[in-house]
């Protein structure tokens, strides 16, 4: 999915208009309109508005594939040792771009702790 079709979901998930969402970002309903139809990019400015009002990575907006950690996380976090509740503030888990809950974040590390175990 590229950054002119996640605007237009986004926008349409939150049932907006292309006028409705322009005004809330301070933009003009064309501008928008050219980001939904890719006649034009947002900048960096207006990328940020977006991020911040559908609460998304830029990342996310754009379609780059998420930063992952590499393998050797536990040579620099010795993470057994820690409490769930300091892992949970180190920890900030996204999917497709929306933050996920506490509880969605404990089922996805469980299963990343049972997948390491087999």
């Amino acid at each position: 999915m590229s950054y002119y079709t996640r605007i237009a979901a986004l926008r349409d998930k939150r049932g907006l208009t292309q006028e409705e969402l322009a005004d809330l970002l301070g933009i003009s309903r064309a501008a928008l309109s050219h980001y939904e139809k890719n006649r034009r990019k947002p900048d960096f400015h207006t990328l940020t508005k977006l991020s911040d009002f559908f609460n998304v990575t830029i990342d996310y907006l754009i379609g780059r594939p998420p930063q992952w950690l590499d393998n050797n996380v536990n040579d620099h976090i010795p993470i057994h040792s820690l409490k769930e509740e300091d892992i949970f503030r180190m920890v900030e888990l996204r999917w497709e771009g929306l933050l996920l809950t506490t509880d969605e974040t404990k089922k996805v590390l469980n299963i990343v702790q049972k997948k390491k175990q087999l």
